[in-house]
């Protein structure tokens, strides 16, 4: 959520510039409602400070005492009732307000005015049509859709053998290279959250209709983000224990977008990278962000072992166990 300074600041601008990302959120109201409840708090503190001094005085009050007495009383109650009134308004509109984007990013309707920043080395050249994973997963055996969608529904699917070890093994890869490589602790949140939780990394309101809800009132969490991100919520820190790395692995649960879905096909196989067979072996590319960099590895199976390697030249070997 953008601070309450910044907005004050900037709202008017964003809601002129950009109407295309901030529209039909009265964002171009906000600097105006937020001018009034702070002229109603400046009032309702002078208000205040002179019914303590009319009140603090000795012997029996006044008629005319007692007179402002009950008119300062009313003008503090219809100053609260009207700060009140603008703080709902004002937290209204900062629930929803989008993060406003950086100015070097392109503008656009949808992602044809995306502009690459930069490659890393050739996309993989084939001699040969290559396959969708929806086609090609079913086929080797790897991806069971039909059952999916049986067990679950609809976008929901099964990975079965190397499929299902390769995914695991990714797993312990990258948490062992966060946890080993650049000193991240690993912890294991749980894979529901309260409503708090999922406010703290600003999934609530705005995304309230893609998440999994309970009767309870408990979300399954889209991304171990968000468990993660609440883990010292509401707390003061010291500053000598700072910066504090976890990471995590968690079960991503969520209704798919239209546009994630129109990129993956509405299915969970495209969230493991890209998938292709080269030289009888199952191949996957993957991206990881730490630190302020991007890493990209190509991972190949080949038998009980993934062998990779990162785009800064390092390599290893992680056993697939089972």
């Amino acid at each position: 959520m953008l601070p309450r300074e910044y907005l004050r600041e900037h709202a008017a601008r964003l809601a002129a510039e950009m109407p295309e990302r901030f529209g039909g959120i009265r964002l171009e109201e906000y600097p105006a409602i937020e001018r009034e409840r702070r002229e109603c708090v400046t009032q309702l503190e002078e208000k205040r400070r002179r019914r303590n001094e009319v009140s603090s005085t000795r012997g029996k009050p006044s008629p005319e005492a007692l007179a402002e007495m009950k008119q300062l009383k009313e003008e503090i109650q219809e100053l609260e009732r009207r700060t009140e009134e603008a703080d709902k308004i004002l937290r209204s509109i900062e629930e929803v307000v989008p993060n406003a984007p950086q100015p070097s990013v392109p503008r656009g309707q949808d992602e044809t005015a995306n502009r690459v920043e930069r490659t890393w080395a050739e996309p993989p050249r084939f001699d040969f049509q290559p396959q969708a994973h929806w086609d090609l997963g079913p086929a080797l055996g790897l991806l069971d859709f039909e059952r999916g969608a049986k067990v679950a529904g609809a976008r929901f699917t099964v990975l079965r053998g190397a499929a299902s070890r390769l995914s695991r093994a990714l797993i312990q890869l990258f948490l062992d290279v966060h946890t080993q490589e650049h000193g991240y602790m690993e912890v294991l949140p749980p894979f529901m959250v309260n409503a708090e939780s999922m406010f703290g990394t600003g999934q609530l309101p705005k995304f309230e209709a893609d998440a999994f809800r309970t009767r309870e009132g408990y979300y399954l969490v889209p991304t171990a983000e968000v468990p993660v991100t609440n883990l010292h919520r509401d707390e003061m820190l010291d500053g000598r224990e700072l910066p504090i790395r976890y990471a995590a692995n968690g079960r991503m649960s969520g209704r798919m977008s239209t546009v994630a879905a129109s990129f993956s096909r509405g299915d969970g196989a495209s969230d493991s990278g890209k998938w292709w067979v080269a030289d009888d072996q199952l191949c996957q590319q993957w991206s990881s962000w730490m630190d302020g960099k991007t890493y990209c590895y190509k991972l190949t199976r080949n038998g009980s072992t993934v062998q990779w390697v990162r785009n800064d030249g390092r390599s290893g070997t992680a056993r697939i166990s089972g």
